[in-house]
C-alpha cells in the first residue's frame, strides 16, 4: 500500500468530486478501483469509498436540486438501502471473497458501461421509446378524430330532424 500525503489525498478528491459530479456517477466507480490499484483491500476500498460518496453526492444534489426527481430518489434510495444492507456489505466482508474476482467483476461492470456509453446502446434504446411514444400518440389522435367524426355524424340526423318544420298531428 502506497503512503500518500494528506495534500494528495485532497487533491486526488478535487479530481474524483470533478468526475463525480461532471458526470453523474457517485464517486465509488473511480475511486474503488483506484484504491484496488494502490493496495487496500476490498473491505477498505468500498467502505472509504462509499463514505466518500455522501458528501460528494449531497454536494451534487444542492448544486442541481431542482432537477432532482424526488419521489424516484426516494424509491431508488430505500431500494439501494436495502441492497447495501443486506447483500452488498455482507459480501464485501466476506472472509471468502477472492480479490482478484472482485476486481474481474467490479472492471466487468465499468467495461459493460463505458461500452454502452461508447456505441450508444441506451441512446438507441431511447430513441425507440420516443418512436413509439410517437406512433402511440398518433394512433390515439386518429381514435380520437374517428370518435369526433362518428359524434358529429350521430349528432348530425338529429339536428336535420331539429331543423325540420313540426306539423301538429292530426287525427
Amino acid at each position: 500500500m502506497y503512503v500518500i500525503p494528506g495534500a494528495l489525498w485532497m487533491c486526488l478528491g478535487v479530481a474524483v468530486g470533478s468526475l463525480s459530479g461532471f458526470l453523474g456517477v457517485g464517486g465509488g466507480v473511480v475511486l474503488t478501483p483506484l484504491l484496488l490499484y494502490l493496495g487496500y483491500s476490498p473491505k477498505v476500498a468500498t467502505a472509504t469509498a462509499l463514505a466518500f460518496v455522501i458528501p460528494t453526492a449531497w454536494a451534487s444534489i444542492m448544486k442541481g436540486w431542482e432537477y432532482v426527481d424526488v419521489t424516484l430518489a426516494v424509491w431508488l434510495a430505500v431500494g439501494a438501502v436495502v441492497g447495501a444492507y443486506a447483500i452488498g456489505q455482507p459480501l464485501v466482508q466476506s472472509p471468502h471473497l477472492d480479490l482478484r474476482l472482485y476486481k474481474k467483476l467490479f472492471g466487468l461492470l465499468l467495461l459493460v458501461v463505458g461500452l454502452d456509453m461508447v456505441i450508444g446502446g441506451t441512446d438507441a434504446l431511447r430513441q425507440r421509446q420516443a418512436q413509439h411514444a410517437a406512433e402511440r400518440t398518433a394512433a390515439l389522435a386518429s381514435v380520437r378524430a374517428a370518435n369526433e367524426n362518428v359524434a358529429l355524424a350521430s349528432r348530425e340526423p338529429r339536428r336535420a330532424a331539429q331543423r325540420l318544420p313540426s306539423y301538429p298531428e292530426t287525427r
